[in-house]
């Protein structure tokens, strides 16, 4: 791991001399390496993701694409956290949002050495049993992290004090993806948010605000040589009760995207799987069970 002589380096005013847009020439006057080999790494939806070859070792560098998510200091104050669980993650070795460089700036953190749980899971070293469990002990020791109120973290603090809210932000935006040519259904989007309530109010004082990762796919799991499990890309993570992320997985795990083309077998074989892994993936078996009953019921 040559790259952990790197120092960690964070310049808001940081410029570089080349032109906007070139991730090679940014990483080479960021951190003083030379790169030798980029490669672009398809998964990075929101934002521009690139795996980088140096002289110092592998980086992963992430151009933002929005100036105020990741929101300010969420990253950093994570990376905290984590490292005082011990818990294996990318640290961050750069970071800048100073617009000279990319328009809503970059960062640049460790690569972590391994395959992602998909690859993992299609060559057969990994089942979707382990990868479950193991995933479930990794989060219950991320879920000890306690937040004070709801929603978006800006270092370290939630915005919402109160968690059905928080949850009903988004019903609007949920509601206008089903609109048709005439715009929102204001019946739909009532009979939505009631229901919505509805089924959120049991939560509201039961369970406290903690750190959740908010995007839990094999994709972001990557397993070391040592068959280790870490949990990458953060960008989504969030404060909320702990059954977001198990409630996210089974999602995930039935509509991997690549499943076609990688020759992986379909969601509908894989149901009763996913469903028999729900049962034990939470410490709370009881919890387990709902998720089974809910991801069973699509």
């Amino acid at each position: 791991h040559r790259h952990r002589a790197v120092r960690r380096q964070s310049h808001p005013g940081y410029s570089a001399a080349s032109a906007p847009g070139e991730p090679d020439l940014a990483v080479e006057r960021a951190l003083g390496v030379k790169v030798l080999d980029r490669e672009w790494i398809k998964l990075g939806i929101v934002n521009r993701v690139y795996r980088v070859e140096t002289d110092c070792g592998r980086f992963v560098v992430k151009v933002f694409r929005s100036r105020t998510w990741p929101e300010e200091g969420k990253l950093q104050w994570i990376e905290k956290q984590l490292s005082k669980l011990g818990i294996l993650h990318p640290r961050i070795v750069f970071f800048s949002r100073d617009a000279s460089v990319f328009p809503n700036g970059f960062m640049i953190a460790e690569n972590i050495e391994g395959r992602d749980a998909w690859e993992a899971m299609d060559e057969g070293s990994l089942t979707t049993e382990r990868f479950c469990e193991e995933l479930a002990r990794l989060l219950s020791r991320v879920h000890s992290v306690r937040v004070k109120a709801f929603g978006h973290l800006c270092a370290g603090h939630g915005v919402y004090s109160d968690f059905v809210e928080q949850r009903l932000q988004r019903t609007p935006k949920d509601v206008d993806q089903l609109a048709g040519p005439d715009g929102r259904d204001e019946d739909l989007y009532d009979i939505v948010r009631s229901q919505a309530r509805r089924r959120l109010l049991p939560f509201e004082h039961s369970y406290r605000p903690v750190l959740t990762h908010g995007d839990t796919n094999p994709h972001n799991c990557i397993l070391t040589e040592s068959g280790q499990l870490a949990l990458v890309d953060w960008d989504n993570a969030a404060s909320s009760i702990w059954l977001r992320d198990y409630a996210h997985l089974p999602y995930r795990l039935l509509s991997d995207p690549d499943s076609a083309t990688r020759g992986r077998s379909t969601s509908s074989s894989r149901t009763p799987t996913i469903i028999s892994c729900c049962r034990r993936l939470s410490p709370r078996s009881r919890w387990g069970h709902r998720c089974a009953r809910v991801t069973a019921s699509g």
